[in-house]
């Protein structure tokens, strides 16, 4: 049997080594130099927190509401009055009211005090004028303003006006005196003014006029219904524009209309009537005669400048 021969056992490699090399670290670079200090803020004055880390929102003291309902009800009117100065002292059916108006009376949502006393004293300083006159669509509406309002308001009321002249040739269908106006809830309303701005019977207005004292019958009758409606009226006032003369017969039915519902009569300062008939008739013919030389006057001028 043959012996096998044995190899010499080679020598074993050496295993691999991974070797990592570290660079040098870079030098840091060196800090800038300190910033130099801000100036000091002015101490605070007297009776002022100093602002500081101490001063947080909670810590803020209170501040207190104002207590306006604890005024004098004298001092309040006059905040009242200095308010609603802007708003137009008669207020009519216009596009404006919500513009002047509205966004004003937003201070009666505050409370129900200041509720009470807002509405108490904006209605009772206001004259409420019946039926619109401002031109457009609101002149012949079917709904007037008092009709658009609650009873509640209506009943805040204290000074009406009915306006006559506008329509004088066709009344608007809306001018009529029925339940749903709410006159019958003015409870508080004393005095009724009657502004007249023109008088179709005067002889300017031959031609274009309904015959027969339409116009007349027509005012006559709604101041009757008007004035029947209100349960605490006691006084009419008559005012009017330069060209209205108090003989006329439209405002002589006017008066006798009032007078024989007993109510009293009184004038605005417009025209300047007073109880003198005497006396106004002559003003008026005054007036008219003044108002034909200054007439004559600029037609002179107008020719001399003409030739």
């Amino acid at each position: 049997m043959k012996a096998q021969k044995i190899k010499p056992a080679q020598p074993s490699k050496p295993p691999k080594v991974l070797s990592i090399r570290i660079a040098p670290a870079k030098p840091p670079a060196p800090l800038p130099p300190p910033a130099a200090a801000p100036a000091a803020d002015p101490a605070p004055p007297t009776g002022f927190l100093a602002p500081g880390p101490l001063l947080s929102r909670h810590n803020k003291p209170k501040v207190e509401p104002f207590r306006f309902l604890d005024l004098p009800l004298e001092l309040r009117l006059e905040v009242y009055r200095y308010f609603f100065e802007d708003v137009r002292d008669t207020i009519d059916l216009d596009p404006d009211n919500y513009r002047l108006i509205h966004k004003k009376l937003g201070l009666v949502r505050t409370c129900r005090a200041l509720r009470y006393e807002v509405t108490d004293y904006f209605y009772s300083t206001r004259v409420f004028r019946v039926f619109p006159c401002h031109p457009g669509r609101y002149f012949k509406t079917k709904k007037p303003l008092l009709a658009r309002m609650k009873p509640h308001v209506r009943a805040q009321m204290t000074v009406l006006e009915i306006r006559l002249g506008p329509g004088w040739s066709q009344p608007p269908r809306g001018w009529v005196v029925n339940d749903a106006l709410g006159l019958q809830d003015c409870s508080r309303v004393y005095r009724v003014n009657v502004f007249v701005e023109c008088d179709p019977g005067d002889g300017v207005f031959k031609g274009f006029r309904q015959e027969n004292s339409f116009f007349e019958s027509f005012s006559s009758n709604l101041l009757t219904d008007a004035l029947e409606r209100l349960p605490n009226v006691s006084e009419v006032q008559f005012d009017a524009w330069s060209s209205v003369r108090k003989a006329g017969k439209l405002m002589q039915t006017l008066i006798a209309t009032v007078r024989d519902l007993g109510l009293d009569v009184s004038w605005g300062p417009q025209k300047g009537w007073t109880d003198d008939d005497e006396r106004d008739e002559r003003m008026e013919r005054g007036k008219q005669k003044m108002g034909s030389l200054e007439e004559q006057m600029m037609l002179m001028q107008l020719a001399a400048m003409g030739r």
